[in-house]
C-alpha cells in the first residue's frame, strides 16, 4: 500500500510536469485541477459540505444543492429567518451554477455523500445513489457533516 501510493505520487508529479510544459493545455489543466480540488477537497475541508434538497428555481420544483458555509453576517442581519449558503450546480457541469441564500427551514438534508450527489447531478439523474433518505431533522451547520454507514 505504501509503495503503491508512493509510486502513484511519482507518476502524478511526472504527468503534471509534462502537462505544465504544453502551452494551451497547461492553463486549462491548471484551472480545472484547482476547481476539482476545491470542489472535491483533499481532506476535511471541501467547498461542498452537505447535499440538500431545495425548491429551485420555483416552489414545488426540487433540486439537489450543497451547503457551502456560514452565511455572511452582513446579509444574515437583514433577515429574521436563519439563512444557509447554498450552491445549486447545473447539469451536467457542476462547476457552473447558482449561489443563493435559503432560509434554513426551507431545505431538506439528504443522507448521501457529496460524491454520490455529484454523480446524480452529472448523470442528469440517470445514476442514482443506493438510497436517498430525507434527513430534515438533522442540524444544519457550517461544518462538514459526515454520513453514517
Amino acid at each position: 500500500m505504501l509503495t503503491a501510493s508512493y509510486v502513484g505520487r511519482i507518476f502524478s508529479r511526472i504527468g503534471d510536469g509534462l502537462i505544465k510544459k504544453m502551452p494551451f493545455i497547461s492553463g486549462l489543466y491548471g484551472a480545472l485541477k484547482k476547481v476539482f480540488e476545491t470542489i472535491l477537497g483533499t481532506g476535511k475541508e471541501t467547498a461542498f459540505r452537505q447535499p440538500v434538497l431545495v425548491e429551485f428555481p420555483r416552489r414545488d420544483m426540487w433540486t439537489v444543492a450543497f451547503i457551502t458555509g456560514a452565511t455572511y453576517k452582513g446579509i444574515q442581519k437583514m433577515f429574521a429567518d436563519d439563512l444557509v449558503s447554498i450552491y445549486v450546480p447545473t447539469t451536467p457541469n457542476p462547476t457552473s451554477g447558482y449561489f443563493v441564500y435559503v432560509p434554513k427551514k426551507d431545505i431538506k438534508m439528504l443522507d448521501i455523500g457529496v460524491d454520490e450527489a455529484l454523480k446524480l447531478i452529472i448523470s442528469m439523474g440517470i445514476v442514482n445513489p443506493d438510497k436517498i433518505v430525507d434527513c430534515t431533522d438533522k442540524k444544519v451547520t457550517g461544518r462538514v457533516q459526515h454520513r453514517k454507514k
